[in-house]
């Protein structure tokens, strides 16, 4: 299993996804869906993509102050959340197999299951278990689907999600 990573120091700029490195090595260390945090902010971001060794982008953008020679947090469960905060991506997506809709924000480990359009020949889908904070799902197949997150003692979180035809 993965763990945190925290070596080197950080720059940020306030609105801005990107996010860069100095003394970091983060090719093959972090993922898109890893979770990212300065040191001694409450807020953390999730990892849209490693650009470069030193170079990340974030899937939304930096609200603190400018500033660089930041430490920092990132990996697969840097917060532990006190009472859950999801992050869905949209709730209507084309039925081509590339568009999705994300839920982000989970906590470690949450259950997913999904219901599936009634008469179209698909399969139940079978409980997925997310560890890295983000559920993800895209489909072939029109129609609506319903989506609950299932996590520790919360509540059961539900969305509806329109998938129309390409």
């Amino acid at each position: 299993m993965r763990g945190n990573y925290s070596l080197g120091t950080v720059s940020v700029e306030n609105d801005s996804d990107i996010v860069t490195g100095l003394g970091v090595l983060w090719l093959g260390t972090l993922q898109p869906g890893d979770q990212f945090q300065i040191a001694g902010e409450s807020d953390y971001y999730l990892v849209a993509s490693v650009d470069d060794f030193n170079q990340l982008t974030l899937t939304s953008n930096y609200t603190g102050s400018t500033a660089s020679g930041l430490g920092y947090t990132a990996g697969p469960s840097v917060v532990q959340l006190s009472d859950p905060s999801y992050t869905v991506n949209k709730i209507s997506i084309d039925a081509d197999g590339t568009d999705y809709v994300s839920i982000a924000g989970l906590p470690n480990p949450s259950y997913v299951t999904v219901e599936v359009p009634e008469n179209q020949g698909i399969p139940e889908q079978p409980v997925t278990t997310v560890t890295d904070g983000e559920f993800r799902m895209t489909t072939t197949v029109a129609g609506q689907y319903k989506i609950t997150v299932h996590a520790h003692d919360y509540n059961d979180f539900e969305v509806i999600v329109d998938a129309g035809a390409a």
